[in-house]
């Protein structure tokens, strides 16, 4: 099976950014499980594969990407792409019924989000307890 020429030659210019010591490489906008597993052939330094939902690329799990040789995966619009959702789903209930009573049990609470934030540590920050801030940083 050949790859489609583009495809080539993208494999072409990765090999030449590994001859040139590149440390890890992409190859984008793959479309076919067959010409990812060529690109794993004809390259030795590890592969990256982006996993966009609805993109070119197959999208695969964790393991079957191993499994063709990837060493490396990110799935970079993932939670961006169900955050958006749920951004959708709180406002579409906030218009249809003036609350969002139903979706509280799906949000963080107040105390969570400040922790995931690290407002805990800015408000001793604004304590002036620099000195106990820096070893939890350190």
């Amino acid at each position: 099976t050949l790859m489609r020429s583009s495809a080539a030659s993208d494999v072409y210019k990765r090999q030449l950014y590994e001859q040139a010591g590149a440390d890890i490489i992409f190859v984008e906008s793959l479309e076919s499980v067959e010409e990812m597993r060529m690109v794993n052939e004809a390259i030795a330094k590890p592969t990256i594969a982006n996993m966009v939902e609805g993109g070119r690329t197959p999208y695969l799990t964790a393991q079957e990407l191993q499994d063709l040789g990837y060493r490396l995966v990110v799935f970079p619009v993932s939670t961006l792409y169900a955050a958006m959702q749920s951004v959708l789903d709180v406002l579409g209930e906030l218009k249809a019924t003036g609350t969002v009573d139903l979706s509280a049990g799906k949000m963080v609470n107040f105390t969570q989000f400040n922790d995931l934030i690290g407002l805990p540590l800015v408000r001793e920050l604004e304590e002036n307890r620099f000195d106990s801030v820096a070893k939890k940083l350190r």
